[in-house]
C-alpha cells in the first residue's frame, strides 16, 4: 500500500506542476482558432455584401429603364394625337428612343437616355426569363402598335372612324403600358428578393458571430482566471495531495474489487480491503501477515506461489481473464485476476499488487445466456416468420433461413443487399421513412404494411415490426420482423407463432412481467406473462378471470397517484413510466417500474396499453443504502470552500460544514445548529429570503444573491435552497448552499456592460436598416413613377381644357412628385451608407462636367439666381463616381439655396490641393452655432430656420454627402463665419489618368 501511494503522490505532483503551462498553449490555440474564423466570417460577409450592391444597383437601372418605357409609350401617343390634329410634333423621335431603349433592355447595351445630346448609359441584360419574356410580348405589342398609328395618321381628322381607329390604339397603347408595369413589378420583386436575403443572412450571421463572440470571450474570462487561481494555489499542493490519498483510500476500500498487496521477499499480504474480507470470508486482521497457503490447499498455493514469482521476475503486469480458486468457505469459485509488480526507484520490485474479481455469477450467467441464445438461434432459424438485422444505412446483416425461402433468396444472397431493394419501387419512399423513423426512436416498436418482390418477380404484401437497438460492439441496428399477409386466412396462425415467439422471450424476464391492459382505472387486463406469478405469487388465471384487479394489489394511494400520470402521457401520445408499490399475496411490499405505451387503430382510436413492469425491490434497497452511506462523504463536504447547511423546515440550521461556520465567525458547529437560516443575511433581505424558504418548502429549487457588509467591506454571495424529499416523496428538510461571488459579479457587470452598449447599437442599425429599405420598396416607387409620368403628360399638353387656378394646382403636384422622389433617393442612400454597403465604382470623370449636370438637375439657372463658379483651366480629371459625386454637388446646392438669402450669390469654388481636390460651395444666410456645426451632418438633424415659410426636408442630404464623401476616402465639413456659410469637401488623388491621343496612342 505504501508504494501506491509513493506513485500516487509523484504522478499527482507531476500533473499539477505541467497543467498550467498545458492550458496556457491551449488557451492561445483557441483564440489563435476564433481569430482567423472571425476574420474569414467578415471577409465572406463583405464580398458577399458587395456584390448583391452590385447587382441591385444594376437591377435599380433596369426598373428605371423599363419604367421609362411606361413615359415614352404616354409621350408617343400624345405627340401622334398632336400630329393628327396637324399640331407639329415629333412622334417619330420618341418611337425610336422607345424602340431603342427596348432592344437595350432586351438584349442589354447603351440606352439612350437624351435624344438631343446623345447621353446614354450601359445597362446588362435581364436577370430573369420570366423579365425578357414580358419585353418580348412589349415588342411584339409596340409592333402592332405602330403599324396601327401608321394606318391612323393616313386618316384625316373629320372622317368617320377616325375616332374608332384612335380609341384602338389607345387600348393598345394601354396594354402595352400595362406589360411594362408587370416587367417593372418582377424587375422590382427579383430585386427585393435578393435586398431580403441579404439582410437575413448579414443579420443572421451577425446574431450567430456575436453569440459565438459572447460565448468564447466568457469562456476565455473563465480558463484565464482558472488558469491564474492554479498558479497562485501551487504551495497547496501538499494538502491537496493528503486529500487526494485519502480519497484514494476510500476508493479502494469500496471497490467492488479484491485488493492485495504482497511483500516481495515471502509474499506475505501487507494489505487487503473490505471486498478482500468478504470474498474470503475472513477478519483482515486474521488474513494480515498470512501467505497463500494459509488460505487454499497446498497444490494451488504453489501454482498460486509460482504465478507470483513469475511476475516478480518479468517485472510487468499479467492478466488472467478466468481462474479456478477453491476456498474453504465458499468451495469453487472462478476470479478474473491482474497482477502487478510494484517497483521502488531503481526498478526492483517491492510488492505485488493484486486486483481480484468473482466472476463465478458472471460465467454462469454467460453459460445461461449461451445455452438461450443456442436455443434461440434454432428457435430464429426454423420459425416460420422472415426475421432481419439492417444496419442504419439499410444493409441486410442477417437473415433466417425461412425469411430468405419465402422470398426466393438464399441467406448468402441476400445479406449485402439494400433492404429498400426488396420492397415495390412505389412502396420504396415510405418505407424508407418508417425505417429513417425507427432509427430516430430506438427501443420503440414500429409496425408498417408494404411490398416486397420476391426474386422471380411476384409479389407479396407483408407486415414488418421493427425495433433499432444496440449490438454488441454498441452500434444502433433494426430488428425487423416480416410476416406475409397476402392471405388473410393464414392472421390467425401467424398470430399464435408470434405469440408463441413473444412468450418464449418474455419468460426469460427476471423477476418482471408483460402485459397487455385496457385504460380503465381498475386496470383490466387481457394478457399477462408467466412471470407475473413468480413476482406477486397471484396465478394470471385469477388476474384474467377477475377475481383479482392489479388495482387492488396496489399499496394504498399508489392508484391514485399513478393513474393520472398515465393518462397525462396518453393527452400526448407518448410512452409512460412510473414507479409504484404493491402488496404480494403474503403481504409483503414490492417496488414495480412500469413502462408501457399505447396501442391505436389507424383512424386514431385507442385499443390497449402494451407494457412491462419489473421488480425494482433489490434498486430500491440498495437505493436506501446508499443514503445509510451519506455519512461517510460528510468529510467531503467539510473541505468544500463554500458554506454547505441543512435547514429543517422550522427554518432552524440543523448542521453547518466548517466554510459556512468561517462565514459566520464562529468556531464550532455547536454555535451554529439552532440559529435561524436568517441570521446568515442582514436585515433588510429578510423578507425577500422567507419567500425563498417557502417556494424551497413546496419543493422548488432556489437560486439567488445576497450581499454582507462586514469589516467595512461588501461582499456578494451566490446561494441556493434545495429541497430534499424522503421516501414518500415529501420534502423533509432544505439544503442550503452559499459560495462568495463577488470578484466574479464585478467581472460580469463589466462585461454585460459592455455587450449591452454592442448590443443596442445593433438593434439601432438593423432598426434603421429595415425602415430604409421597406421606404423604397416598389409599393412607393410605382406610385411615384406612374404619377410622374401623367403629370408630365397633362402640363405637357399646354393649357387646354384647364384654367389657372387648375394649371397651378398641377404644378404644385409635380414639385410635390418630385420632393417625393428626392425622398425616396435620400432614404435608400442612406440605408446604403448606414448598412456600410455603399462602394463607389469609380471612372474618371471631369469635375466641371459634374457640377454642370448637378445644376440642371436641380433646375437652377444662371438667370434665375446668381452663381459664381470658379474652377481651374488645367484641372485634372478625378476617379470618382460620378453619380455619388453629382450627388454631393446637389445636395449641396440644393442646401445653399434653400438656407440662403433671397438673391444673395451661390459660390462654387473647385481647387487643386497637395494629392486632393477641395470643392467648396459657399451661401450668404443666418449664421450657424457652434454646437449646430458639430451635429449638423448627423441624420435627421435639421438647423432651426427663421425663413417664412419654414425649409422642407428630412435632415438626410448632409448626412448623405458624409458618407459618400467617407466612401470615397475624402473628408467633409461646414464653417461659419459672420453671414457666410461654407461646406467644403475635399476627394483624395490617388493616381493618375493616362492621356491617349485620337489613334489611341500614350501622348506621354
Amino acid at each position: 500500500m505504501t508504494g501506491i501511494i509513493i506513485e500516487w503522490e509523484t504522478f499527482t505532483m507531476k500533473s499539477t506542476l505541467t497543467n498550467p503551462i498545458f492550458k496556457k498553449l491551449q488557451l492561445g490555440w483557441r483564440f489563435t482558432v476564433i481569430t482567423v474564423f472571425f476574420l474569414s466570417v467578415l471577409l465572406g460577409t463583405l464580398l458577399y455584401t458587395t456584390k448583391t450592391i452590385q447587382n441591385e444597383k444594376s437591377a435599380a437601372l433596369l426598373i428605371d429603364m423599363a419604367g421609362r418605357q411606361r413615359m415614352l409609350l404616354q409621350k408617343h401617343l400624345t405627340e401622334v394625337f398632336l400630329t393628327s390634329q396637324g399640331v407639329k410634333a415629333n412622334y417619330l423621335s420618341t418611337r425610336n428612343l422607345l424602340q431603342k431603349t427596348l432592344i437595350s433592355l432586351i438584349e442589354g447595351g447603351a440606352v439612350v437616355l437624351n435624344q438631343k445630346t446623345g447621353q446614354t448609359q450601359m445597362v446588362p441584360a435581364v436577370p430573369t426569363e420570366e423579365i425578357l419574356v414580358k419585353l418580348r410580348e412589349q415588342k411584339t405589342l409596340l409592333r402592332d402598335l405602330i403599324t396601327h398609328v401608321d394606318n391612323f395618321l393616313l386618316l384625316s381628322h373629320d372622317q368617320e372612324n377616325f375616332r374608332q381607329v384612335f380609341q384602338v390604339i389607345r387600348a393598345k397603347n394601354t396594354s402595352i403600358i400595362k406589360v411594362a408595369d408587370d416587367a417593372v413589378k418582377e424587375l422590382n420583386a427579383h430585386s427585393e428578393a435578393n435586398i431580403s436575403a441579404m439582410v437575413k443572412w448579414e443579420s443572421l450571421i451577425t446574431i450567430l458571430v456575436a453569440l459565438l463572440g459572447i460565448v468564447i470571450t466568457g469562456q476565455g474570462i473563465q480558463a484565464s482566471r482558472k488558469l491564474e487561481k492554479e498558479m497562485t494555489e501551487r504551495e497547496h499542493v501538499q494538502n491537496e495531495l493528503q486529500k487526494s490519498q485519502l480519497f484514494l483510500h476510500s476508493i479502494v476500500e469500496n471497490i467492488p474489487n479484491m485488493i492485495s498487496v504482497k511483500t516481495n521477499e515471502d509474499l506475505r499480504y501487507v494489505f487487503l480491503n473490505k471486498t478482500a474480507e468478504e470474498l474470503l470470508d475472513c477478519p483482515r486482521q486474521d488474513l494480515l501477515d498470512k501467505t497463500i497457503y494459509d488460505l487454499v490447499p497446498k497444490e494451488q498455493a504453489d501454482f498460486f506461489t509460482a504465478k507470483d514469482r513469475e511476475v516478480l521476475a518479468s517485472k510487468k503486469l499479467m492478466d488472467t481473464p478466468e481462474e479456478p480458486i477453491h476456498l474453504k468457505s465458499k468451495g469453487l469459485r472462478y476470479i478474473h485476476t491482474k497482477q502487478i509488480p510494484l517497483l521502488d526507484n531503481h526498478g526492483y520490485p517491492q510488492y505485488l499488487l493484486g486486483i481480484a474479481e468473482d466472476i463465478t455469477d458472471r460465467l454462469q450467467a454467460q453459460e445461461s445466456l449461451k445455452s438461450s441464445e443456442e436455443r434461440y438461434r434454432a428457435l430464429y432459424d426454423d420459425n416460420p416468420s422472415m426475421y432481419f438485422t439492417v444496419s442504419q444505412d439499410g444493409t441486410i446483416l442477417s437473415v433466417n433461413q425461412f425469411g430468405a425461402q419465402q422470398l426466393g433468396y438464399l441467406v448468402e444472397e441476400l445479406v449485402g443487399l439494400l433492404a429498400v431493394d426488396l420492397f415495390l419501387e412505389d412502396d420504396r419512399l415510405e418505407f424508407q421513412k418508417r425505417f429513417d423513423s425507427c432509427l430516430h426512436n430506438p427501443f420503440t416498436l414500429l409496425s408498417w404494411e408494404f411490398r416486397k418482390v420476391r426474386k422471380n418477380g411476384s409479389k407479396l404484401w407483408v407486415k414488418e415490426v421493427a425495433r433499432a437497438v444496440h449490438n454488441k460492439e454498441r452500434e444502433i441496428v433494426v430488428l425487423i420482423v416480416c410476416e406475409d399477409i397476402s392471405e388473410r386466412k393464414n392472421t390467425e396462425q401467424s398470430l399464435k407463432e408470434w405469440k408463441a415467439l413473444t412468450e418464449s422471450i418474455l419468460g426469460q424476464l427476471p423477476k418482471g412481467f408483460a402485459y397487455r391492459c385496457l385504460n380503465d382505472k381498475n386496470w383490466p387486463v387481457i394478457y399477462m406473462s408467466g412471470g407475473f406469478e413468480e413476482v406477486t405469487g397471484f396465478t394470471v388465471s385469477t388476474l384474467l378471470s377477475g377475481e383479482v384487479s392489479y388495482d387492488t394489489l396496489m399499496a394504498p394511494g399508489e392508484n391514485e397517484r399513478v393513474w393520472p400520470l398515465v393518462q397525462d402521457a396518453l393527452a400526448q401520445h407518448l410512452p409512460y413510466e412510473n414507479e409504484h408499490q404493491i402488496i404480494t399475496s403474503d403481504g409483503t411490499t414490492k417496488w414495480i417500474l412500469a413502462r408501457g405505451r399505447f396501442i391505436f387503430d389507424d383512424q386514431g382510436t385507442l385499443l390497449h396499453l402494451d407494457g412491462l413492469n419489473v421488480d425494482i425491490t433489490e434498486y430500491k434497497h440498495i437505493e436506501q443504502e446508499l443514503r445509510a452511506s451519506e455519512e461517510r462523504f460528510r468529510s467531503l463536504v467539510e473541505h468544500v470552500p463554500f458554506c454547505i447547511h441543512e435547514i429543517e423546515l422550522d427554518g432552524k440550521i440543523s448542521s453547518m460544514n466548517q466554510a459556512g461556520l468561517d462565514m459566520i465567525e464562529v468556531k464550532h458547529e455547536s454555535q451554529a445548529i439552532g440559529r435561524s437560516y436568517l441570521d446568515l443575511t442582514e436585515v433588510p433581505d429578510h423578507d425577500r429570503m422567507r419567500g425563498y424558504f417557502a417556494q424551497a418548502q413546496l419543493g422548488q429549487l432556489v437560486d439567488f444573491e445576497f450581499k454582507v457588509s462586514a469589516h467595512d467591506t461588501e461582499k456578494i454571495y451566490s446561494k441556493s435552497f434545495i429541497p430534499v424529499q424522503g421516501s414518500d416523496g415529501q420534502i423533509i428538510k432544505i439544503v442550503g448552499i452559499s459560495e462568495d461571488i463577488t470578484e466574479r459579479t464585478l467581472a460580469e457587470e463589466r462585461l454585460r456592460n459592455s455587450e449591452t452598449k454592442r448590443i443596442e447599437a445593433l438593434k439601432q442599425s438593423d432598426a434603421l436598416k429595415s425602415a430604409l429599405l421597406s421606404s423604397v420598396s416598389h409599393e412607393l416607387r410605382t406610385p411615384l413613377t406612374t404619377m410622374k409620368t401623367s403629370v408630365s403628360n397633362i402640363m405637357g399638353n399646354g393649357h387646354t381644357g384647364m384654367n389657372e387656378v387648375q394649371h397651378e394646382f398641377l404644378n404644385a403636384v409635380d414639385k410635390e412628385i418630385n420632393y417625393m422622389s428626392r425622398l425616396v433617393d435620400n432614404l435608400l442612400e442612406m440605408s446604403q451608407i448606414e448598412a456600410g454597403t455603399l462602394t463607389p465604382h469609380r471612372e474618371w470623370h471631369p469635375l466641371e462636367d459634374l457640377l454642370e449636370g448637378a445644376l440642371r438637375r436641380i433646375e437652377v439657372t444662371f438667370e434665375t439666381r446668381d452663381i459664381e463658379i470658379s474652377i481651374p483651366d488645367e484641372l485634372p480629371p478625378a476617379f470618382v463616381d460620378a453619380v455619388e459625386i453629382q450627388q454631393i454637388l446637389i445636395n449641396l446646392l440644393d442646401n445653399a439655396i434653400k438656407y440662403s438669402w433671397p438673391d444673395s450669390p451661390i459660390r462654387v469654388n473647385i481647387r487643386m490641393k497637395v494629392q486632393e481636390f477641395e470643392v467648396e460651395v459657399s451661401n450668404t444666410g443666418d449664421p450657424i452655432d457652434t454646437p449646430d456645426l458639430e451635429r449638423i451632418f448627423e441624420r435627421f438633424f435639421r438647423q432651426q430656420s427663421t425663413q417664412k415659410p419654414p425649409v422642407r426636408g428630412t435632415g438626410l442630404g448632409l448626412a448623405i454627402c458624409k458618407g459618400i464623401v467617407e466612401a470615397h476616402g475624402g473628408r467633409i465639413w461646414a464653417e461659419s463665419t459672420g453671414q457666410k456659410i461654407t461646406f467644403l469637401f475635399t476627394i483624395p488623388v490617388t493616381e493618375s489618368m493616362a492621356i491617349f491621343s485620337l489613334e489611341g496612342l500614350h501622348k506621354s
